[in-house]
């Protein structure tokens, strides 16, 4: 067995030398044609190779194809992915990988004819001096496999009519799918709404989780202890992107039906949307880049619905939105209006705590007059004189500058684009440096001086996003480096600090907790250079 791969080795090796030699004129002695063309190495990629009657080579090599010999071969013919045909002489060996030698009436073959994962038929009439090996790989073999590769991986398309063992589990995975509607139809329509609502956030946050699933994976490797949960990880995102997938199914048949969302019947758009798909999957390119793109777009809407019943399930009066700002804060965070009364006006008879004598008609009053009656009997008790606070009135909080503590918080999906935008520069600057250390330090340097300078990045600056403290103070360059320092921490939990804005009803992530600040939507892009 070594020997034919290093047989099949050497073929190669000699199929990558210069071919401008490959053409020139023989007269072999004996010939019945002379002047015929030879060919000193015959190699096709991806297609057949037919050496035509009359013709001679000294080696054939088909890869990912059939090789056909009706001429002269006097060294080797080899097929990798592919059968071989012999209707001529060949004065060496025979090989096929991954297919059938079949020897018709007119072969002469001087060597071995061997077939890995194939058959070898000889024909009454063929001559064969060698020996006939072959190599079984299974009850299957290999020649539907070198049928999928030449139809299938080198046309980039995931289906081809000429391969039917794809076909049977293309229509395992579609009667998974029809289960899937079938027994979670809610799932399903969620998924199928985050892509009509959200079509571009899906696509991306999809695409980030692919890029994720290996980074967190790595991580649970390096704890040792984590290594249990990584077939647990894997298998939640294989089966958050079939869910999603079959939602995305529902929303393309359901466009193609030109209905809403909540009019056209979910089994029937699935049906119509898996039979464009099954019709893009057959174009060669096309069929890859739909595979690609609705396998992204699908992982994306399940994530996107997972998180919104998140949020609707730890705040369902909200709706999964976010609350009011102005009446929600985090502990410690002043109110966005004060919550004392309007101070009283003369004659009311309300006395201020610590501003003057004790209740009505409990002090001294001036000679000759009357102490104020008492209004109603069923009044509630006022404090004794002598239990009255002196303290000084409490100071106002302080609300930061414009009104940004007010303004609506942004959510999950923002800042997911702003920091990919973020992450591009960083790279840049990777780049230019040369990676670590000194990359971190200018990705630590870039966070913590943009937060100082504008209160954003330049990712922050697309989607119209500022850093603002709950105090109202600016954000000062100590306070920016900690937050920066605490975003490290977020990634160090499995982004767990970052996917912490999703459900979090103040929108904030572990390093705005930490250093307590929010992440706020302006009205406009804010300036980077204000000339």
């Amino acid at each position: 067995m070594l020997a034919w791969l290093l047989l099949l080795m050497y073929a190669l090796a000699r199929a990558q030398e210069p071919m401008h030699a490959a053409l020139v004129r023989w007269d072999a002695p004996g010939a019945a044609e002379p002047g015929r063309t030879r060919h000193e190495v015959l190699l096709g990629m991806g297609k057949d190779v037919v050496l035509e009657p009359g013709a001679a080579a000294e080696v054939v090599v088909a890869i990912f194809g059939n090789a056909k010999v009706r001429g002269h071969v006097t060294d080797t013919v080899v097929a990798v992915a592919g059968d071989v045909e012999v209707d001529g002489p060949v004065d060496g060996d025979v090989v096929a990988v991954g297919g059938s030698v079949a020897l018709l009436s007119g072969a002469r073959v001087q060597g071995e004819v061997v077939s890995v994962g194939g058959r070898v038929t000889v024909d009454p009439a063929a001559e064969l001096r060698g020996q006939v090996q072959e190599i079984q790989l299974g009850h299957w073999g290999l020649g539907g496999l070198a049928t999928w590769i030449r139809e299938c991986v080198l046309k980039m398309r995931p289906l081809s009519l000429a391969v039917g063992w794809v076909w049977l589990g293309y229509a395992i995975l579609a009667f998974f799918y029809l289960l899937l509607v079938l027994l979670f139809p809610r799932a399903i329509q969620a998924c199928a709404v985050a892509v009509e609502e959200r079509p571009a956030s899906t696509l991306l946050l999809g695409l980030l989780t692919k890029l994720l699933v290996p980074i967190v994976g790595f991580v649970l490797v390096l704890t040792g202890f984590g290594v249990l949960l990584v077939p647990v990880l894997l298998l939640a995102v294989v089966l958050a992107g079939l869910v999603g997938k079959a939602g995305f199914l529902v929303y393309l048949g359901r466009h193609m039906l030109r209905g809403g969302l909540k009019t056209a019947p979910v089994l029937g758009a699935f049906v119509l949307g898996l039979l464009l798909l099954t019709a893009l999957y057959l174009v060669p390119f096309v069929g890859l880049l739909t595979l690609v793109i609705t396998g992204l777009w699908g992982l994306g809407a399940a994530v996107v619905a997972l998180w919104s019943g998140l949020r609707q399930e730890i705040n369902p009066a909200s709706g999964g939105g976010a609350p009011p700002p102005a009446m929600t804060g985090p502990a410690g965070a002043p109110p966005a209006a004060p919550l004392s009364p309007a101070p009283p006006g003369p004659g009311s008879g309300t006395i201020l705590p610590g501003a003057g004598p004790s209740v009505s008609g409990a002090g001294p009053h001036p000679p000759g007059a009357t102490p104020p009656p008492i209004e109603s009997p069923t009044a509630s008790p006022l404090p004794e004189p002598a239990s009255a606070p002196a303290d000084p009135a409490p100071a106002q909080p302080r609300v930061p500058p414009r009104g940004e503590w007010a303004l609506p918080r942004a959510g999950f999906g923002e800042r997911l684009g702003a920091a990919l935008l973020d992450a591009v520069v960083v790279a840049l600057l990777f780049a230019l440096v040369g990676g670590p250390p000194v990359g971190w330090f200018l990705a630590l340097l870039y966070f913590a001086g943009f937060w100082t300078w504008r209160g954003t990045t330049v990712g922050g600056v697309v989607f119209k996003l500022r850093v603002v403290r709950l105090d109202g103070r600016p954000l000062r360059l100590e306070v920016a480096l900690v937050r920066a320092l605490g975003a490290v921490v977020s990634t160090a939990a499995l982004f767990l600090g970052f996917l912490w804005i999703a459900w979090d009803p103040d929108r904030q992530s572990w390093h705005d907790k930490l250093v307590g600040t929010v992440v706020v939507r302006l009205p406009q892009s804010p300036p980077l250079l204000c000339l």
